[in-house]
This record gives C-alpha cells, sequence and structure tokens, in this order.
C-alpha cells in the first residue's frame, strides 16, 4: 500500500499520507479482505458481456471486486475488454493487481478532480474556502466519484458532495490506519 501510493504520487489530505488515506479507502471498501465481492444490482441493467439483472459469477461485470472493491465496468477499459465480450474478473482479487488496477483508477479520479479544482479555483466564487478547496477539494472529489461517480459529485457541488458520507468514512477508517 505504502509503495503503490508513493508510486502514483498520493498527496497528503486531511494531515493523511497518500498511504494512510489510502489504507483507509481500502478498509472503508473492503475491510482489508482481498476476496470480498459485491454484486451491484441496481447498475446490472443491460446486456455487457453477461446477463442482465442475474449474477453471473465470477464473469460479473456489475461487481467490485477484492481490497479496493473495483467494478468490473471499470476494468474492462483497462484491460482493453469491449463490454460485449465475455471476461472472468477472478483476477481481480488478487491482492497486487487489485491495488494496481484501483491505484489506476484512482489516479485517473484525482488527476481529473485536480483539474476541476483549477478551474473553479481559476473561477473564483468559493467565498473564503479557496485555500481548504485547493487543498482538499481533490481528494473529496476523487473518493466521491470512487464511491459514487461523478453525478453529484462534481467541484461546483463541493463541499456538498452526494457521497461526503464516503469521504468521512474513507477519513474515519485513515485515523484508525495511522493510529495502529
Amino acid at each position: 500500500v505504502d509503495a503503490g501510493a508513493h508510486h502514483v504520487g498520493l498527496p497528503t489530505w486531511r494531515g493523511y499520507s497518500g498511504a494512510t488515506w489510502l489504507e483507509g479507502l481500502i478498509l472503508a471498501e473492503s475491510g482489508g479482505d482481498p476476496r470480498v465481492v459485491r454484486y451491484e444490482r441496481h447498475q446490472d441493467r443491460e446486456a455487457d458481456g453477461d446477463a442482465p439483472g442475474v449474477d453471473d459469477g465470477p464473469r460479473e461485470d456489475d461487481k467490485s471486486y477484492g481490497l479496493m472493491q473495483i467494478m468490473g465496468s471499470n476494468l474492462r477499459p483497462m484491460v482493453g475488454v469491449a463490454p460485449e465480450v465475455p471476461m472472468d474478473f477472478s483476477w481481480a482479487l488478487r491482492p497486487m493487481a487489485n491495488l494496481a488496477f484501483g491505484l489506476r483508477f484512482l489516479k485517473g479520479l484525482l488527476d481529473q478532480a485536480n483539474f476541476n479544482v483549477a478551474n473553479r479555483a481559476a473561477e473564483g466564487g468559493l467565498a473564503g474556502q479557496h485555500s481548504i478547496f485547493v487543498l482538499e477539494g481533490p481528494v473529496d472529489l476523487a473518493l466521491a466519484r470512487y464511491n459514487g461517480g461523478l453525478r453529484g459529485n462534481g467541484a461546483a457541488d463541493w463541499p456538498n458532495l452526494r457521497n461526503n458520507s464516503y469521504v468521512e468514512r474513507v477519513a474515519k477508517h485513515a485515523e484508525v490506519a495511522r493510529n495502529r
């Protein structure tokens, strides 16, 4: 976890090192259990290499897998497999693979959030929250989007993100990780 956080350059957030808040994310997502799999029935609406509305086991791309609970639908584009092609996601339960792809996904969200924050800061209108938004906003946005997508988790929504409760849960788990 430490090496991965360092490799992708996760920033300090709310006083937690990148590795510490990454561990907080892992604890929030999977409790640190690399075998956790969660079927996301509400997202399984279309035929995309599996049967809609049915848990297709290790071929289900509407499940989240492993330590970082990465959705199969997010893994597909990272490995270059089209949605209509059946794919076995059991490899995503391997801790190092899960961490590598989870960090890749998270880093993409963080880069996007940094861009969004820079644009919002340049536009003004942060009413005295400029410095805290620039320092904490990108990680807040990336975490909220990691858990719940873009809707309601944009730079214009900060600090009232739709997934604020998840962001706070990661912070609580980061505190536990720091005190181990």
